[in-house]
């Protein structure tokens, strides 16, 4: 909920602090937080739901009616029309929120499609009574299968980096005592695995749309403790990514819907895209990160000193802070070209402590 309470600030935060104003900020924050709660009912997660209340909820103009803002926003409005410079930033405010909005719905309409069972047309000119029963007669099918669990535990050839692209399924990378995968997932999103060239190959091969979203699908990829990897490539439509305690040269992720989490590591370049879900890294060593995140918070913990590095942090609805220190919408600092953190975050804060 932390996205959601930050996006609320956001939003009324060129508003004057008024009764009015304050009861329409509690109004929708219930809003907004009753349609997260029937959403995490329904079997959605976390970073899906939020993304969804965010796509409902985030365009006052639409919403000022029924909060009675509308003489408010008139009003502000009117404000910035008087006021070239304010009006211009807020103007570019609005238009980024707008487009982070979008962002994050289009996001919203592709997680929908993997983890919720679509339905196939039916031939043109069948009535509706009939495309209602092959729903049915589908989410019957998906109900009597769901509970077939598909789980496997092997101990596998060395391999020296990992491939990994999945639909529906949380993957975990983690330090131990051999080379080790092991998979717990619905039988229908059970991915192929190989190893081939010294490359560890996850694949999933299943048609979106036959994917269920009732059953817990998870990967655990172990590398003997000290084995330095050269590349960690992961590609998730939906699932939370983590990587604890491992060496890397390059980790490149992609999450459509799910948080990135990495954690005790030791890497030299780390690239990551997330459209809907927090980024995290904890107490890891690097050299180069760029993150660009759509919605979702961005969090870099280390201990390592990080004075040389060059800073270029920018965030469309969101603070950031540098060591506690607070900014707004942008922070860069001059230093080695070789040590770099990016990050580009349309929704949510941007926190770095070292």
């Amino acid at each position: 909920m932390n996205v959601i309470n930050e996006y609320l600030d956001n939003m009324f935060k060129t508003f004057p602090d008024t009764p009015e104003v304050r009861r329409a900020r509690i109004e929708l924050a219930q809003m907004m937080e009753d349609k997260y709660t029937e959403l995490i009912d329904e079997g959605k997660t976390e970073n899906e739901a939020v993304g969804i209340v965010i796509s409902e909820f985030g365009n006052l103009s639409e919403l000022s009616d029924i909060l009675g803002l509308d003489g408010i926003i008139d009003e502000d409005k009117n404000y910035n029309s008087n006021n070239a410079k304010s009006g211009s930033r807020n103007h570019n405010n609005i238009l980024l929120r707008t487009i982070s909005i979008v962002a994050a719905t289009l996001v919203i309409i592709i997680a929908a499609l993997v983890v919720v069972n679509t339905l196939t047309s039916s031939k043109s000119g069948e009535a509706v009574e009939n495309k209602s029963n092959i729903a049915a007669d589908e989410n019957k099918k998906n109900s009597d299968t769901s509970s077939n669990i598909y789980t496997d535990n092997e101990e596998v050839e060395r391999f020296t980096n990992i491939e990994v692209k999945v639909n529906v399924i949380d993957v975990y990378i983690q330090s131990g005592d051999k080379y080790e995968v092991k998979i717990e997932c619905d039988e229908r999103v059970k991915p192929e695995l190989e190893i081939k060239d010294n490359i560890l190959i996850l694949k999933s091969l299943q048609d979106v749309n036959n994917i269920p979203y009732n059953t817990k699908n998870v990967c655990y990829i172990t590398v003997p403790a000290d084995t330095e990897l050269g590349s960690i490539n992961i590609n998730s439509d939906v699932g939370d990514v983590q990587i604890d305690n491992t060496l890397a040269q390059n980790i490149i992720l992609t999450v459509s819907v799910g948080d990135v989490i990495v954690n005790g590591s030791d890497i030299k370049t780390c690239d990551i895209e997330a459209s809907v879900g927090d980024v995290t890294l904890t107490d890891t060593k690097f050299d180069n990160i760029q993150a660009q995140v759509d919605t979702g918070d961005t969090q870099i913990t280390t201990t390592e000193n990080l004075s040389d590095y060059s800073f270029d942090i920018t965030t469309d609805v969101g603070d950031i802070s540098i060591n506690n220190d607070e900014y707004e919408e942008k922070y860069t600092k001059t230093g080695s070209a070789d040590k770099q953190i990016k990050v580009i975050s349309s929704v949510g804060c941007v926190k770095v402590n070292y």
